[in-house]
Formats: structure tokens, sequence, C-alpha cells
């Protein structure tokens, strides 16, 4: 089970933000509706056969959610209502999230944090899957994102839907970021047994991002990759261990819509791959969570 405690102070510390470095700021409260299908896939490859792999992915499902924004502080909140294919042939799945963001014009600080049970094996050549209803992944993140290029770009109209850009350009971005995964009853998957296990990921990485603008309608694309520090911490059912190592990491965006001074509405699509190296000599693991949303916002 995730560390209640790290989740606790995510929230504090996203709170204290907004207490410290709120402003008066002659900006509308924002209320945006989201409609998602996001996928939090785990991938287990061998070593000694790298094509032989499996994926466990959850049975997509369709996620109605909300934002607000207010100033430079915003939150969201996301729950899974029903599954896009079929629960009898796939499983059951659940799945939802809580973020948190405050963004300046040339830095900002967003949190976030993701639960999801229920996965199946992905397998083309198999009608009759085979089903971990009891498997659950924790996604907890943390990030501090800040510009190294000094071109006129607000950062607060890049990482969100929630502003506009007047006009075209890009920037070279930094990200100071924290990722922690969780993974709980995967014996039955990842045999060797393992029960839990867990991985906290430490990056410093580069990334540039450039927005298209047209009159009221945009296209932002985002990408950031590099490498990082992880903890990697496993329980077994006779023992525990633990190891430091060094992962990759690939965060990328892009986000089409239109724009108009009272409303704005698009599409976004979303993905953060993080390589969680090698359970041992043979099982290298890794996780990727891609999503395509499409929302609605209006100006107050």
């Amino acid at each position: 089970m995730i560390n209640k405690r790290i989740c606790l102070a995510l929230i504090l510390f996203s709170f204290l933000t907004l207490t410290l470095f709120s402003e008066d700021e002659k900006t509308p409260f924002i209320l945006q509706y989201n409609l998602a299908t996001i996928i939090q896939q785990l991938n287990i490859a061998s070593v000694d056969d790298p094509d032989n792999s499996q994926a466990f992915v959850p049975n997509a499902p369709l996620i109605p959610g909300i934002s607000l924004l207010y100033g430079r502080f915003s939150g969201s909140i996301s729950y899974a209502l029903v599954s896009v294919q079929d629960n009898d042939v796939y499983g059951a799945s659940e799945y939802s999230s809580f973020g948190l963001s405050y963004y300046r014009d040339n830095w900002g600080l967003a949190g976030r944090f993701v639960r999801n049970k229920g996965f199946y094996l992905d397998s083309s050549e198999d009608s009759d899957y085979e089903k971990y209803p009891s498997m659950m992944l924790y996604d907890l993140n943390a990030e501090f994102i800040f510009k190294l290029s000094k071109k006129d770009l607000s950062l607060k109209g890049v990482m969100n839907e929630f502003d506009n850009l007047s006009e075209s350009g890009g920037a070279w971005l930094g990200m100071m970021t924290y990722n922690y995964h969780n993974l709980d009853d995967i014996a039955d998957v990842v045999g060797d047994n393992v029960s839990e296990a867990s991985f906290q990921s430490f990056g410093l990485l580069p990334g540039y991002t450039y927005s298209y603008v047209k009159s009221y309608f945009f296209v932002r694309g985002l990408l950031f990759v590099g490498p990082a520090v992880q903890y990697q911490n496993y329980i077994y059912t006779d023992r525990y261990s633990d190891r430091i190592t060094y992962v990759f990491m690939l965060k990328a965006n892009l986000n089409i819509g239109v724009d108009r001074p009272k409303n704005y509405w698009g599409f976004n699509w979303d993905l953060d791959y993080t390589n969680l190296a090698r359970l041992n000599d043979h099982i290298e693991l890794s996780t990727s969570t891609s999503g395509v949303k499409l929302y609605y916002g209006h100006r107050y």
C-alpha cells in the first residue's frame, strides 16, 4: 500500500504554495469539464528474450472529470464511471485521480495522485484474457518546472488549457520531478515470490515546448526526456530487498484546440513513460501512461 503520509504531504505542500504565492489577480474563475480515456500500463519484458514481453492494462475506462482555476492555482479530480470494453471479457477496472498545480510565467509546481485497480493480460493471440482484478498500481507525481530561455512565453499558458497564448513561439524548459510507483498484489504477474514493489524516481529533465497560434486556433507540443535516479523496494513472501539504480523517463504532450475570450475547447494527448529497471536478472519492468482527453472550459 502506498505511504499515505506522502499523499498528505503533497496535498499540504500544494495548499501551502497557494497560501504563500497567491496574489490578487484580475483573473476570472474558470470551470473546465473533461472526458478522457487513460491507460496506465505495466510492461514485463524478458531480458533473455526481448521479443517475449507482456503488457498488463486496465479495461479502458471512460473518465469524466472537472477542473477549477482561480488566479494561478488549479485543481482537478477524475473518477471512472464505466469501461469502454466489455467487463465480462476484459474484467472490471477502477480509476481515480486528483491533481493540484500552481503556475507563474517562468516557473510552476504540479502534483498528481492516480489509482488504478483491475488489469488484464493484453494478448492479441487469445480472446480469453487472463484477468487480475485485485492488482493495483498507484502513482504519485510531483514536478517543479521552469523556463531555461528568456523568451516571452507564459509557462502558465503552456502547461494547461486554461490560459490562451496570443502568438506563436517556443522555449527551452527544465523539470525536477519526483515519481512514486507502487505495485500491489503482483505475485501472480511477476512471479519470483514478489507480492509488492515500489519505485521512487528523482529526475532532472530538459525539455522543449512550441505553440502555434492562428487567431483562436492553437497547437501546442511539449517534450521532456532524460535520466533519473531510482530507489527500488521489493517485498517478497519470505524477505525484503532494496537497491538504487538509474532509469529513463519521458513525458510528452500534444494539445489542439480553440480558445475564445469566454470559452475554449479542444483535444489533449499525453504520454508518461518510466523505465523501472530490472526486477532480477531475467525480468525488466516499465510503466507507461497514455491518454486522450476532450475538454470544454468556460471563464466566468
